[in-house]
């Protein structure tokens, strides 16, 4: 019995407070099957190379959009990762880029 009670109190003492991580590669596949059905073709590759850039809370913050069927957000989260991504070097901004150029921040 005492053995037991020291188990309880170990358990008490070290709370629970990992959060589940979703593997990066089943993330990205979601991104990228969402962005198949939400943006335009000729804007798909620039898109999954932003998704494939980003931090994984942002790629969780367009599949959010994506599932509540905000399509025109999906968009926005997109542009505003990108012009991040930009800022921070990580990418280059051109000129024909769709994404990158948020009109509303």
């Amino acid at each position: 019995m005492k053995k037991l009670k020291n188990v309880f109190k170990e358990a008490i003492k070290t709370p629970v407070e990992k959060k589940l991580k979703v593997p990066i590669d089943i993330l990205l596949e979601k991104c990228n099957k969402a962005i198949e059905k939400e943006i335009a073709v000729e804007f798909r590759e620039e898109a999954r190379e932003v998704m494939k850039l980003t931090t994984e809370d942002i790629r969780k913050e367009f599949l959010e959009y994506y599932n509540e069927d905000k399509g025109n957000i999906c968009c926005l989260v997109i542009d505003t990762a990108k012009r991040d991504l930009i800022a921070d070097g990580k990418l280059v901004a051109k000129d024909d880029d769709a994404f990158g150029k948020p009109f509303m921040l």
